[in-house]
């Protein structure tokens, strides 16, 4: 037990925080209080400590260097919990990144595939072969991409749902799927997006016939016939 300085009131150990310069190695103040104190001076405390910071700045880029080199599990772990919690804020910062240093990125890009040429490759197609589905996405996504499509691009999740609401049946002659292909109602050379509104479940036949037209102009072909 320890009695806290603000509050007077004995606790138990687990209700302070550490602190290396005490003779116990325990704050003097409880949990509570010192929440309630960072809150009651929050403007005085973030003043020191960007005038601690801007006068200690290559102190406490070593500080934390030499904790990433310590700590490398819990510095990964707080890196994916920051991009989970901020996935739009990351992307829009990697692809500002990637505009403002294109040439740079390219470069080094290319080097680092000379370098490891032949284990890229194999890589890519261990990957490609595990992950069929995935590997339909993205490659749809660069078609998109290349046509300028309009909308969020699709992603592996979505396509993954709209292969489930379909039952993996074909979205026009409803057999089953033996392999699924994406087919836009709204083609992509027509103006249409590469998006979850726009994407349904074909079997190759009805995507090779459907072709570049509306689902109109489908709808009369298929009528006639």
């Amino acid at each position: 037990m320890k009695v806290c300085c603000c509050c007077s009131v004995a606790k138990p150990l687990a209700e302070f925080s550490k602190q290396s310069k005490s003779k116990d190695g325990l704050q003097h103040r409880c949990k509570d209080c010192f929440r309630a104190y960072r809150l009651e001076h929050r403007e005085h405390l973030q003043r020191v400590s960007h005038e601690w910071y801007s006068n200690n700045k290559e102190r406490s880029a070593d500080h934390v260097r030499r904790w990433r080199r310590e700590n490398p599990e819990a510095q990964l772990a707080l890196q994916r919990a920051y991009q989970d919690a901020n996935r739009e804020k990351v992307r829009q910062w990697v692809r500002e990144s990637y505009h403002r240093n294109r040439e740079q990125e390219l470069l080094r890009n290319r080097a680092k595939y000379e370098r490891d040429k032949e284990k890229l490759r194999a890589t890519r197609a261990a990957w490609q072969k595990a992950n069929p589905e995935k590997c339909k996405v993205y490659c749809s996504r660069h078609r998109a991409y290349r046509l300028n499509a309009p909308g969020d691009p699709l992603t592996p999740a979505q396509w993954q749902e709209i292969l489930e609401t379909f039952n993996f049946c074909c979205a026009y002659c409803l057999n089953p799927l033996v392999v699924a292909e994406q087919e836009h109602m709204l083609p992509l050379s027509r103006g249409g997006a590469h998006s979850a509104d726009n994407v349904v479940p074909a079997c190759r036949s009805c995507n090779a016939r459907k072709h570049d037209k509306t689902l109109l102009e489908y709808a009369a072909v298929a009528t006639a016939a």
